[in-house]
């Protein structure tokens, strides 16, 4: 039915290191391709690395990151994709945050339409104790992450989520 799914191998790591989605309706599968290295919808820093997959009609939004990194004591971020085929293929949609040095920490859509919000903000360096967070901006997109608005810079912070939006 379109639906997409993540497997690991029995006995593996917590965080799988390879997915796929189904070809032929389950009859075979796929390696996921993603155009980010990392794994598709897990550990973004303000979700405690539970899967994100987020949809707005029939568009998929989520973060590609590269969980493992987070072994470091310092949350990685990571880039937005989206997908209008249920998964089984992505692209970026957040390259206009990207060329600024900023990556998702979080991320929500409005239920239809083309509305996107993000909390984006620079790699975590060495300055900051581990765990913490960098300073983080909301950002908005009216047109599925082709072009960025900000909304403003959020105070200092450990732990922030995005819960929920409307439509505009």
């Amino acid at each position: 039915n379109g639906s997409s799914y993540s497997v690991c191998p029995k006995n593996t790591a917590r965080t799988c290191q390879v997915q796929y989605v189904p070809a032929n309706g389950g009859a075979s599968w796929q390696q996921l391709s993603l155009p980010a290295p990392g794994l598709l919808g897990f550990g973004l820093p303000l979700y405690n690395a539970s899967p994100t997959i987020i949809s707005q009609g029939t568009r998929l939004y989520s973060a590609v990151n590269q969980v493992l990194l987070a072994a470091s004591g310092s949350p990685p971020p990571g880039r937005l994709v989206e997908s209008d085929d249920g998964g089984v293929t992505w692209k970026l949609a957040d390259s206009a945050l990207a060329s600024r040095g900023l990556f998702i920490y979080a991320l929500t859509a409005s239920p239809s339409g083309s509305t996107v919000y993000a909390l984006a903000g620079g790699v975590p360096n060495a300055n900051l104790p581990p765990g913490s967070l960098p300073p983080l901006s909301l950002w908005r997109s009216d047109d599925a992450g082709a072009t960025w608005t900000q909304g403003g810079t959020l105070p200092s912070q450990n732990y922030i989520a995005m819960l929920a939006a409307t439509n505009p």
